[in-house]
């Protein structure tokens, strides 16, 4: 029986991971793929057609019990990766209220708790050119496309705990499947018409971009596809004087492009560019085990790298 589910809504196919928790132990039991429901100006407004699809292929009657974790498109969520001066936790508390309005409330002249969902993570100590400092994600989400979510699957008896973003997940996403410890300096999430990257320093998010093309502008024109990543890489090297030897590809691609990650090692190559390119992806019977937890992929399929925030939700559950 799950107790908690990743769903992600943020791509063309919608992609859920099914799971079990016991003590320090995650199984993956199930994952599968639902049909995206009609949207509204981007956003899904009827999130019963969702819930009927997964009550059904998960053969269950109601979600009593069951934790989900929701992923929204970046269009629903707002965020702003940061690095402040290392504080205590009190400190911090009370400054990050001021620092959400002022990063976010230029462009929302009504941005209040009234209004919006406003929260913040942090990622830890991030080594930069001079000091050490915080590397912190702020994130706002309208409150009535927060509470329709919430609403609709608690109408299913289901509970919700997360509602988040496709950066806070890539980096849970590569967390849990870096076992070696290898330094990951860029992470590239592939999506239909959105390209996410998340640049990362000592294993840390450091520097984040949403760009508004996707696989769909990678055909059209790879030329210029590529030359907005160079960009993007370019303005992460100047800032933070990093070189980048490691990426991880993630996204929904294998419906789409088979062959993005031999496009990114060819132009890559070509540019000079020596870099190890890598595909998220979670094998059957695998097993991973980081800070006293154990996440194993107890079913027998191959998940690619469309499942990579999913996972990333699921082992939300688990990590403290």
């Amino acid at each position: 029986m799950p107790n908690v589910i990743g769903i992600d809504i943020s791509i063309q196919s919608i992609r859920v991971l099914v799971g079990e928790v016991k003590k320090s132990k995650l199984a993956i039991i199930d994952g599968f793929g639902l049909k995206q429901p009609k949207l509204k100006n981007g956003e899904i407004e009827n999130f019963d057609e969702i819930i009927e699809q997964l009550l059904e292929v998960l053969e269950m009657k109601n979600g009593k019990k069951t934790t989900v974790n929701v992923l929204f498109p970046s269009k629903s969520i707002q965020n702003k990766l940061i690095q402040i001066p290392i504080v205590d936790d009190k400190t911090l508390k009370k400054s990050m209220a001021t620092q959400i309005q002022q990063t976010f409330g230029a462009k929302d002249k009504q941005l209040s708790n009234l209004t919006h969902v406003m929260d913040y993570g942090v990622y830890g100590t991030v080594d930069l050119e001079k000091s050490r400092q915080l590397a912190i994600l702020m994130s706002i989400i309208g409150k009535d496309v927060a509470l329709n979510c919430v609403e609709a699957f608690n109408k299913y008896k289901f509970r919700v705990k997360v509602i988040d973003s496709q950066i806070n997940n890539m980096y849970f996403a590569l967390e849990l499947v870096n076992q070696k410890r290898e330094p990951i300096h860029m992470a590239v999430q592939l999506l239909n018409n959105e390209t996410s990257i998340l640049f990362l320093s000592n294993n840390k998010p450091v520097f984040q971009r949403n760009l508004k093309f996707g696989i769909e502008s990678m055909i059209r024109d790879r030329d210029k596809f590529f030359e907005n990543i160079f960009r993007t890489i370019e303005s992460f090297r100047s800032e933070y004087k990093i070189e980048i030897e490691n990426m991880v590809i993630l996204g929904d691609i294998t419906d789409w492009f088979v062959g993005v990650k031999d496009s990114f090692k060819e132009v890559l190559m070509n540019s000079g560019e020596n870099v190890l390119i890598k595909e998220w992806e979670l094998k059957p019977d695998t097993t991973i085990t980081t800070n006293n937890l154990e996440v194993v992929n107890e079913t027998d399929i191959h998940f690619d790298s469309s499942y990579a925030s999913a996972f990333g939700l699921l082992v939300r559950e688990v990590i403290k």
